[in-house]
Formats: C-alpha cells, structure tokens, sequence
C-alpha cells in the first residue's frame, strides 16, 4: 500500500489540537496511527499546539494574530501543504487562516474499505458538530464510516446540518458551564439510541459529564472508539 503523504501534496500534518494533546491524547495517538495504517504518511510538529480558536471565540483578536502568524510560520518552515485533524473546530479556524485543511472523518472514509469495527455493531446515533456539520458541511463521511462497519445509525429528529448544539464550544462551556450541561443534556435526551457517537472533542467531553450528571444512561463514544484495521 502506497503511503499518502506526499501523493495528497506536500507534507500532510495530523494536527491533533489542544485536546487531543492533552485530555484525549491516547485517542489522538490511536487516530494517527490508523491514519498510517491505512496508508497515509503524517508529519506531526510538537510545537504545533493551539489554533487560537478559542482565543478568537473570547475576543482576544490580538493573542489570536499571534497565535495564527506562529503557526504560519511553522507550516512553512515545515513545507505543510495540507493539514488533517479530528477536531472540527481546528479544521475550521485553519481554513479560515488560509491553510488546505480536512477533518479526519474526510480522510477515513474514504479508506473505510480498510476500517473494522472495534465492538459488535448496533444502533448508534451521531451527534453532529456544530462546526463539523455547518461550517465544514461534512455530515456523510462519518455515516458512511460507521455504515460501513456494521452499525445501523439512528438518526435523531435534529441530525446534519440542522443539529443542535450540544453547548461544548464556542466558549459556552468555559463561561457558561451550567447553561452548556443543559443543552448537552437535552441533546442527549433526544437520541433514541443507548449509544452516541460524535467525532468532536469538546462535544465528546460535555456530553460525557451531562450523562454522568443527569444519570442519562447514555454510552458516549468518539469515533475512534468503535474502528480497528
């Protein structure tokens, strides 16, 4: 199997972001490594950290220019060409600093022919990202994803473009803690399936601490939970 890397233009970066560095590292760590499996060739840069949404999200447009102009410079000194990461939001904000950028799911499914399911397959619903469905429009490619491993997706009465924001971004979560449990909570309750799978880590992480607070007997999952090679 040919490695993508270069075929896919310069040095393709897995750019993982600042929870995916950090709280959800093991996850990062099990995307990058099926990224390779399947046959892409990733670069990482250690100091390729924070994309200065939040930052943006909290008007510190200053900090932001700084943060971007960084990165900007640690592209090209790297020759980065294009950039995939699991976090919507990153791939969003990149774009938006003029970088080739995709969310991982992109990538995913279109080598899901390689992809095996980690657990038996069952109903499942997907949560989609606010800025992983509206700003990316990127809504079939984890469908196919899970479709494809066997499971039968479940869809909520709010789903694609039109879902509801679980209140894990945009800044809600560290103003608002309260205010965004209680949208992850009703977002939770409108799922008629045990299990949810979202492919944000804001989105993961809030809906995580509603169900532990709401006693919601829901099983949340990143995507990367239910894949194998």
């Amino acid at each position: 199997m040919p490695l993508l890397g270069k075929i896919l233009g310069g040095n393709l970066l897995y750019y993982p972001g600042c929870l995916y560095s950090t709280i959800l590292q093991e996850r990062s760590n099990k995307y990058l490594t099926l990224l390779r499996e399947i046959g892409y060739d990733p670069i990482m840069l250690e100091d390729a950290k924070c994309c200065g949404s939040p930052l943006l999200s909290s008007g510190m447009s200053n900090l932001y220019e700084e943060i971007a102009e960084r990165n900007r410079s640690l592209f090209e000194e790297h020759r980065v060409e294009r950039i995939v990461s699991p976090c919507p939001s990153c791939v969003e904000n990149l774009r938006n600093q003029g970088h080739e950028a995709v969310h991982i799911t992109v990538l995913l499914a279109e080598k899901r022919s390689f992809l095996k399911p980690s657990i038996s397959p069952c109903d499942v619903s997907f949560h989609d990202p606010c800025h992983l469905a509206r700003s990316l429009r990127t809504t079939d490619e984890p469908r196919q994803i899970l479709t494809h491993l066997g499971f039968n997706v479940v869809e909520p009465e709010y789903c694609g473009v039109f879902t509801l924001c679980c209140g894990g971004g945009g800044g809600v979560k560290a103003r608002y803690s309260e205010l965004s449990l209680e949208m992850a909570r009703r977002r939770l309750e409108g799922f008629h399936s045990k299990y949810v799978v979202t492919s944000c880590p804001m989105c993961l992480l809030n809906m995580e601490e509603a169900n532990r607070k709401f006693s919601l007997g829901k099983k949340i999952y990143d995507l990367i939970d239910l894949i194998s090679t």
